[in-house]
């Protein structure tokens, strides 16, 4: 994978360090709204890794991606259980790690992790609280990733 700015992009992904230095800007600006975040990334339909914005070894497993695709279909499937056709968001919280995935669009998911060493600051944080503020951020990645 080419290093572009400091922005991961994927061979084959059609995006051109114009859109990755674009995307890896909304990458930063979410990392931003999640003090803590360090490692995000975009995934396409098949759980591969299309952009990432840190050069953390968060992605390391070539799997991950594919781990977090069958994580959203688990989320999806249990949704229906519930008469929810749709799980656009998932929050998932550890004693000091959340992790965070939203759709981008019908086929990209923003995937990222943050980590607090204190753990009573992990707990007091609401994710819920901050999906609205990243709701612009996921509606201008996929404007970025519609150009494509």
């Amino acid at each position: 994978r080419p290093r572009m700015g400091g922005v991961c992009t994927k061979d084959g992904s059609g995006i051109d360090s114009a859109q990755s230095r674009l995307i890896q800007s909304k990458l930063k600006e979410v990392n931003a709204i999640f003090p803590g975040t360090h490692a995000s990334c975009l995934l396409d339909s098949q759980g591969e890794i299309v952009v990432q914005s840190s050069s953390t070894d968060q992605w390391k497993d070539k799997d991950s991606g594919h781990v977090i695709r069958k994580l959203k279909t688990a989320a999806e499937q249990f949704g229906a259980t519930l008469k929810e056709s749709r799980c656009p968001i998932i929050h998932i919280k550890g004693e000091t790690t959340l992790f965070s995935c939203y759709d981008i669009g019908n086929s990209h998911l923003l995937v990222f992790f943050t980590e607090m060493s204190d753990p009573s600051a992990l707990e007091k944080l609401n994710p819920s609280d901050k999906d609205a503020l990243v709701a612009l951020k996921r509606k201008e990645l996929q404007e970025a990733l519609e150009t494509l």
